[in-house]
């Protein structure tokens, strides 16, 4: 039987054991719901080497839950969520389930303009309204996040959107493409016709002060920095500033990062439902350092034009 399925299995029965006598610590981590919180950094034991999760040596909730926001790999998304899912469901409530639905709708209003998801976008949006530099936004189905499999951990972050792109137009070949990243291929152009399929929720934002010109001409040196099937996907949710590798709002946060602007609102409304969801240490130090899709939507540096479905 190899290490790691060993080490797998222990740490299955420790929260197995929790889940029967759950601590006092566990019960403060999530009940923690202090206003200009940072949260807590991630445990010195957890540990990841080249190959991704090589050191859990805890069970608690806290640890294990940033230990899945750090992801190295699918291979530790997969372990570690089926912890975390275990984990929370020991967990005391941290607000009451009248007070996160109307939180959770109330952000939805924020980036979407609506609560229910009924507009529609106009016809050929997609083709005749967007220009190079606009950022798209994609929620799969009425529930969301029906793209696990190419967006990770989505369906732990994601309120309204769980994807997020550039738009670049027309390639050399007379093709719409979007520059965006995915699990399958990290960074790289993907036709326009994926952003256009039945049962997907799209968000148009355009950038308030930025000309034209400096959009184009910035999104081409972001191309040519990270290329084309080349820069992989970066598995790990609460670290936006590497260069090694990108997750899908990271690299449109690099790209407006590149002309001075940060468009990584952090939200107050997006860190407040974080903390609904997961406590005080976790929800707020996921706020402070990913930078998700939802919180470019309430970006002040960015204005909305449509929001609806294809």
């Amino acid at each position: 039987m190899s290490t790691r399925l060993i080490l797998a299995l222990l740490l299955a029965l420790t929260v197995l054991v929790n889940m029967i006598t759950p601590t006092t610590t566990h019960a403060q981590s999530v009940e923690s719901d202090t206003d200009g919180d940072t949260g807590t950094a991630p445990s010195s034991d957890v540990r990841y080497d080249d190959t991704g999760l090589s050191t859990l040596r805890t069970s608690s909730y806290t640890d294990i839950g940033l230990a899945l926001f750090s992801a190295q790999s699918q291979a530790d998304i997969d372990q570690l969520s089926t912890l975390f899912d275990a984990a929370r469901a020991t967990q005391p409530a941290t607000r009451s389930q009248s007070r996160n639905i109307h939180l959770g709708a109330q952000l939805t209003r924020a980036i979407t303009g609506e609560t229910n998801y009924r507009k529609v976008l106009p016809k050929n949006a997609l083709n005749t309204i967007v220009r190079k530099g606009d950022i798209l936004l994609r929620r799969t189905g009425m529930d969301g996040c029906l793209l696990w499999d190419i967006i990770p951990l989505c369906k732990y972050w994601a309120r309204v959107y769980e994807h997020a792109g550039i738009y670049y137009g027309k390639d050399r070949h007379g093709i719409f493409q979007v520059y965006e990243s995915t699990n399958v291929g990290g960074v790289q152009f993907k036709n326009i016709g994926t952003w256009q399929q039945r049962g997907q929720y799209i968000g148009i934002h355009r950038a308030r002060s930025l000309s034209t010109t400096t959009l184009s001409n910035t999104l081409d040196k972001i191309i040519k920095r990270y290329g084309h099937l080349v820069t992989p996907y970066n598995y790990n949710f609460i670290d936006k500033q590497t260069d090694r590798a990108l997750y899908c709002s990271q690299l449109a946060w690099k790209y407006f990062q590149a002309m001075g602007v940060d468009i990584d609102s952090n939200s107050p409304i997006y860190a407040q439902w974080l903390i609904g969801q997961y406590g005080g240490s976790i929800g707020s130090y996921v706020g402070q350092h990913a930078v998700a899709p939802d919180e470019i939507g309430l970006s002040s540096a960015l204005t909305r034009l449509y929001a609806g479905w294809n």
